[in-house]
């Protein structure tokens, strides 16, 4: 019975999980199956009932392939109600049908099956319900339809969020790769900035525009040397100004790409005052400010065994040509300020010496990018290297300048105007100041400063008699300056000088007021007498230097310094030595005297202290970290 197969196969598919799917109360493959067996079993033996059979199978099977797709699928209460009904129906139909065949009316059967016997009305109700059912599923499937279309929609909806998700996903990433990135650039940094120890030069530079006139310079930043300097590179050697050279480099770098890196020779930095923190200074710079640079100074970090040595001043000033040699490589600006306070006075060479080396070699090699710009005093032994490595309009002295003269003109009227207490002076007062200086200052910034000073302390009766009895040179001012430091305090303030002029770092000021407490007369060597100390240690050491000092802020500590760098040449100068004004030559600083003082300083600190000295006790003792450093250095010199 092939033509049973069919629906043998769809009944067989189904499982009792069919009639729980669609809630009947028995189980449909189960129940057709045995009333199809008890069917075939009734007409087993009527040859002539197989043609009515297989027709009535033929109809029976359409609506069983339908079933077979409600298995698995979420059901209605219509639905399940409907399949119910067709399956009674169906149930009805293989009943009577095996009801005729058991009474051998199968003729009567065929011809009925096309008219209305009870199983012929049992199957026109079995496609009436089948179309119902037929309806049912259209809908239902419209409905899924319809449900996929909205699940679509969400779906790209979701896919769309989730594509934007991803995308803010990898801008965050990109942000966490380059804060991880940036993190271990700034690791990096670190490791070098130390490994170099470079000073930084950024002090020097803030302070150095923090007291430049507004304007000043800009006559010559604007004038046909600098712009031709700035084009044609080579070295620009200046006496003058350097921080407006600077801001203007500075400035040309919005319009026009180019590297600069600074550095301020300072007679008060040890670190500041040679070739080496010359070179570690440019160095770090050119590498901050450029990736490429950058490498190239990491090469030779790793090249130094990752740091654990420290690199040659020749592999210094090697690993600078690199970067100046590197392909495509920016227009390079380097700026040397105060070159004459690199010292010319120890060691061979000499500190002064290795640096001129240096710049000869660096402007000998030829770097058509690179621009040297060098300021400094016009000392003997500089000219002797400069002035050949330059031309004759590169080689710039501000002092002797027009604009210097306007730029000291400005200077000067706008402190008289401004300073508290010359605005209380009567206007013509105020404008026979300006005009006296102006007229006197021969291009000397640092002489109108100086002057500016100290007529602001005058009292207005005693304007003109200070304006008539000015001194002429800065040597006269500093002298003046001496003259003014009370009788009582100048051997105080003559130690002092010397050990700011030979310190190997700056001083605080609480270290430099131990001396005050410092028997240096004592038979048995010097002594350390803590009652002598100044309670308040500033103010002693300013009423015992005059205007000759200053004390700056500096990392949370107070520094004691020359006021200006000419000072510290003027005491150490043999003209003072030899002078014949007043009674000034005890001032002259010899520097071996000046590091035997201190080094008795430290050893008399040193020895008030012994091993079982704990650390609170130390902090007593404000020279004794500086002492233990440096006495050596100091001592070599007695």
């Amino acid at each position: 019975m092939a033509w049973l197969d069919p629906t043998i196969h769809i009944l067989s598919t189904f499982s009792d999980t069919l009639g729980e799917g669609i809630s009947l109360p028995f189980s449909p493959a189960k129940t057709v199956f045995t009333g199809i067996g008890v069917l075939l079993g009734a007409v087993k033996d009527v040859v002539a009932s197989h043609d009515a059979l297989i027709q009535l199978f033929e109809r029976i099977h359409s609506f069983l392939q339908r079933l077979k797709s409600y298995t698995g699928m979420p059901s209605t209460n219509e639905s399940r109600e409907l399949l119910g009904k067709i399956m009674a129906q169906l149930l009805l139909i293989l009943a009577l049908s095996t009801k005729a065949m058991t009474e051998r009316r199968i003729k009567k059967i065929l011809k009925k099956l096309v008219g209305r016997t009870d199983v012929e009305d049992a199957l026109l109700r079995l496609d009436i319900l089948t179309k119902e059912e037929s309806l049912m599923m259209a809908m239902r499937n419209l409905e899924v339809a319809h449900h996929v279309d909205d699940n679509v929609e969400a779906t790209k909806v979701l896919v769309e969020d989730i594509n934007d998700n991803v995308k803010g996903i990898e801008g965050v990433t990109r942000n966490v790769d380059n804060v991880i990135h940036e993190l271990k650039r700034n690791q990096t940094q670190e490791k070098l900035r130390l490994w170099l120890s470079r000073p930084d030069p950024s002090v020097n530079h803030n302070t150095a525009c923090k007291t430049q006139h507004g304007g000043t310079a800009t006559w010559f930043t604007q004038g046909s040397i600098f712009q031709d300097w700035k084009k044609n590179g080579s070295l620009l050697w200046i006496r003058g100004n350097r921080s407006a050279i600077i801001e203007d480099i500075k400035n040309m770098r919005q319009a026009s790409p180019a590297l600069i890196a600074y550095h301020y020779f300072d007679f008060k930095d040890a670190s500041k005052r040679n070739v080496r923190g010359l070179l570690a200074s440019l160095l770090f710079q050119l590498g901050d400010d450029n990736d490429r640079c950058w490498d190239v100074l990491y090469d030779l970090y790793t090249s130094c065994h990752e740091g654990s040595e420290q690199p040659s001043d020749v592999a210094l000033a090697g690993c600078l040509k690199s970067m100046l040699e590197l392909p495509g490589q920016l227009p390079t600006f380097l700026i040397i300020d105060a070159l004459d306070e690199c010292p010319n006075t120890t060691g061979t060479p000499s500190a002064r010496e290795e640096v001129l080396t240096f710049l000869e070699d660096l402007v000998g090699s030829s770097h058509s990018n690179l621009f040297i710009c060098v300021s400094s005093r016009p000392e003997q032994d500089i000219q002797s290297i400069l002035n050949p490595l330059t031309s004759p309009s590169h080689r710039v002295s501000l002092h002797e300048e027009g604009g210097q003269k306007e730029d000291i003109i400005s200077y000067v009227r706008s402190f008289v105007q401004k300073d508290r207490a010359m605005r209380r002076w009567r206007e013509e007062d105020r404008n026979l100041v300006i005009a006296t200086l102006i007229e006197r200052a021969g291009g000397m910034f640092r002489w109108a400063f100086c002057q500016l000073d100290t007529l602001r302390r005058c009292m207005p009766s005693s304007i003109r008699k200070a304006l008539n009895e000015l001194p002429t040179t800065l040597d006269e001012t500093y002298e003046r300056a001496l003259q003014e430091i009370p009788k009582e305090k100048r051997q105080h303030a003559h130690r002092l000088f010397q050990c700011l002029v030979v310190a190997i770092r700056p001083l605080r000021v609480e270290e430099l007021a131990e001396l005050f407490a410092i028997e240096f007369g004592a038979e048995a060597g010097p002594n350390l007498k803590e009652g002598w100390r100044p309670e308040n240690a500033e103010d002693e050491v300013l009423s015992a230097c005059s205007t000759l000092i200053a004390i700056i802020e500096n990392e949370g500590s107070k520094i004691v310094q020359f006021s200006h760098f000419s000072v510290k040449e003027f005491l150490t100068a043999d003209r003072l030595r030899t002078s014949e004004m007043g009674n000034f030559r005890h001032y002259h600083i010899p520097l071996d005297a000046a590091h035997t003082i201190l080094a008795r300083a430290c050893l008399t600190v040193l020895l008030q202290l012994d091993e079982n000295v704990d650390k609170k006790r130390l902090e007593t003792f404000p020279l004794a970290f500086y002492a233990a450093q440096h006495w050596v250095d100091h001592a070599k010199y007695e």
